[in-house]
């Protein structure tokens, strides 16, 4: 019954000039569900299948041309179909009202929705929405497990549930409930498609305002009809409003005498209807793409002889809800797998093995892993590959009693991974690792390493693989628990004593590697082919020699033979200069920084928790307390601690947006003058000679026109490296 309340129309041509009127729903529409005789005159390329299949093609299709040809069509096809979900927004759209309110417009023969038109004509003067729209409003995507319910729930049933329609509802649904249109204003059931129970006369009050004109001398009343949520819902038509004034009779509901044709009409209901349509359409955008992977590989090899790859797959598909979130799993369907050659060809992989059996009934549920492995054959050719893409295609359920949305058998989750295995890398070579694992307390890369190159040399035990720092006394385990350092170091590498392997890595290190890397499947404690452990990972790179003459400029990277002879280290120019004797990298540390400068901006809001810091931000009100912030820089190495101290590079604190809404201090006490106000957005700090203050104060002055609207950004450079860290702040009377 729901979609008789919310059905949107749209006119087919019937052919000879001749218009069939009778209106069909837009959901299927988007479906492809119509009736054959919609068919007739056109085909539908694109509704929603059609964008899932087009979908489907941009990432297995051969060639990259064709595959970037069907991405377009599945953006177009979206379009089509966000474009019926938003015309539910508005209100002749939800309540069969083509002719009257959409049709016609204001005059016999005229063309367009004069509300729409009102909404287009405000945009464009504003450069975009108007903030006045969308105050107090929180964006928050819609988030339902089928298609369907992003139109209707199929819940409203006619009858009266509050002032406000449900935020359950479809938005078909909450626009049919709440909102008037032109041929359907306060109509009595008679059995015709305009009439809707609600809104209803009985819920609403009369309402005047009064404005002035003639220079100021005539006061002119306006009624208003006020009433679900909404301060002008409707508006007296002139004629009725003296005769109103004259003691006539209060009008019976058969009788026509209100009109959604009016500014203030107009403008109350965009305040409500555009936040909920974009949120909806938020909703949709969301659930196109909901299907998510996470890929890591595990790559056997025998000397330069690739010979078995397995890729494990894990299912991370989840939409962000209030209070909860939907967790969505795989339900039949199929897996393919491709490999990416240098050219960008899409070749399909054959031979898949799965690690758990996989037909209609299989699952896989949200965090679950499995894997897929496939040999290099004369068929798949991997040893050709720069990337692998797995597709998955079928139902993607909601979670845990594994709904499945019949409109939407056919959804998409894909993920890609860089081939990690060394091409044509002799068996003794000049690597160099980068190890950038997660922040854990017991690993010092200052410490543990002292920034320096080691050699990896293999032993006949458990760990296999070891690091010989014969220079400083130190030998470390590769595996089963090196996982950590954030340093970039050189290895030279050996082969392995059976002469199977070049070398054997785990994925546990988070490589940035250039241009291939192996990284297996070795988890800690385990023992993978051949009995050794390992979560060290090499990658080859070109680092040039440091050299006598050159100049370099912040940023640019230089090799350095270290003391010992065995390796090299790796410089970063923190300072433009030209090269010579008395700043050479390890004469001076004015121009170079030992390693990589690893360093990272933070601006915090004091008792604000990180991931909410942009949204909803803080809150600073005028005349209270001020606002504790943080402005904090972070270095990895060396050492790994807070610090505002830094030899090289800049800070900055600027006010994006609401820079006269705040005031930001340097004390609690606020004495002296604000670091920053209206008049002066920003303040920058040379960190050679200044030292950026950690605490900061911030001051509300003006409440701010928006949620969100005073937003802060704190910038570092260093050593060719920007980091910035943003918040938002609400400023409230």
């Amino acid at each position: 019954m729901a979609m008789a309340f919310s059905t949107a129309i749209y006119v087919r041509y019937w052919g000879d000039n001749n218009f069939d009127l009778t209106g069909a729903s837009s959901l299927s529409r988007v479906l492809n569900m119509e009736e054959p005789k919609w068919e007739q005159e056109y085909e539908n390329y694109f509704s929603w299948p059609d964008a899932r299949n087009y979908f489907y093609k941009s990432l297995t299709q051969e060639s990259k041309a064709t595959r970037e040809h069907y991405l377009a069509l599945t953006f177009l096809s979206f379009g089509h179909v966000m474009h019926l979900l938003e015309d539910l927004g508005v209100p002749p759209h939800a309540r069969n009202d083509f002719i009257e309110a959409h049709f016609r417009g204001l005059y016999s023969g005229g063309i367009g929705n004069p509300f729409e038109g009102h909404i287009e004509n405000e945009i464009k003067k504003s450069g975009g929405i108007p903030e006045r729209w969308l105050q107090g409003w929180t964006p928050q995507a819609k988030v339902f497990s089928k298609i369907a319910n992003y139109w209707d729930i199929n819940d409203y049933n006619g009858q009266y549930v509050g002032t406000l329609p449900l935020s359950s509802w479809g938005l078909s649904e909450q626009t049919n409930y709440q909102f008037l249109s032109k041929s359907t204003i306060f109509r009595e059931n008679n059995g015709t498609k305009y009439y809707f129970p609600h809104p209803d006369i009985n819920n609403t009050i009369e309402r005047i305002d009064t404005e002035v004109y003639l220079w100021g001398l005539v006061p002119i009343d306006y009624r208003y009809i006020s009433g679900y949520g909404i301060t002008h819902l409707a508006r007296t038509k002139f004629t009725q409003k003296y005769a109103y004034d004259m003691g006539m009779p209060y009008p019976t509901e058969t009788i026509a005498y209100h009109t959604t044709f009016d500014k203030a009409v107009y403008e109350d209901y965009a305040k409500v209807t555009i936040p909920r349509t974009i949120d909806h359409a938020a909703g949709l955008i969301n659930y196109f793409f909901r299907g998510r992977m996470e890929l890591r590989s595990w790559i056997e090899s025998r000397l330069d002889d690739l010979l078995n790859v397995t890729l494990y797959v894990k299912n991370k598909s989840m939409l962000e809800a209030d209070p909860l979130d939907y967790q969505f799993g795989f339900k039949g369907g199929h897996f393919e797998v491709y490999w990416e050659d240098a050219g960008g060809m899409h070749h399909n992989i054959q031979n898949l093995t799965f690690s758990k059996p996989w037909d209609a009934a299989s699952t896989l549920a949200y965090n679950e892993e499995m894997w897929i492995r496939f040999d290099d054959t004369p068929a798949n050719d991997l040893e050709n590959a720069v990337r692998f893409i797995v597709v998955y295609r079928g139902n993607i359920v909601k979670l845990p009693e594994y709904t499945i949305d019949t409109d939407d058998t056919n959804a998409i989750a894909v993920s890609s991974i860089e081939t990690n295995h060394i091409h044509n890398v002799p068996t003794t070579a000049l690597l160099l690792a980068r190890f950038k694992g997660v922040n854990e307390d017991w690993f010092d890369p200052a410490e543990h390493f002292n920034n320096h190159g080691f050699r990896l040399t293999w032993y006949e035990s458990r760990s296999g693989w070891e690091a010989n720092v014969a220079f400083d006394g130190r030998q470390i385990s590769i595996a089963p628990t090196f996982q950590n350092n954030r340093d970039r170091i050189f290895v030279d590498v050996e082969d392995d004593w059976s002469g199977n392997r070049i070398f054997h890595s785990g994925g546990w290190d988070h490589l940035e590697y250039f241009p291939h890397v192996v990284e297996n499947d070795c988890d800690i404690g385990t023992s993978c082919d051949g009995g050794y452990d390992g979560t060290c990972t090499v990658s080859v790179w070109d680092i040039p020699n440091w050299e006598n003459g050159i100049k370099y400029t912040e940023g640019d990277h230089v090799g350095w033979n270290s003391p010992e002879g065995d390796c090299f280290e790796v410089y970063t120019c923190t300072l433009e200069h030209t090269a010579a004797p008395a700043n050479q990298p390890d004469v001076s540390g004015d121009y170079w920084l030992l390693g990589y400068p690893d360093v990272k901006a933070d601006l915090d809001i004091v008792g604000v928790s990180e991931s909410a810091e942009e949204s909803p931000g803080g809150v600073v009100t005028i005349g209270s307390p001020l606002v504790n912030i943080n402005t904090m820089i972070l270095t990895y190495w060396p050492p790994n601690v807070w610090t505002n101290e830094l030899n090289r590079g800049s800070a900055t604190l600027e006010v994006v947006t609401g820079a006269d809404k705040i005031r930001i201090w340097d004390n609690p006490d606020k004495s002296g003058q604000p670091l920053i106000d209206q008049g002066t957005t920003q303040k920058t700090w040379q960190l050679m000679g200044e030292t950026v203050p950690i605490n900061l104060y911030v001051e509300g002055v003006a409440a701010s026109g928006s949620a969100m609207d005073v937003r802060l950004k704190f910038t570092l450079n260093y050593a060719g490296v920007e980091s910035y860290d943003k918040v938002n702040f609400t400023v409230q009377p």
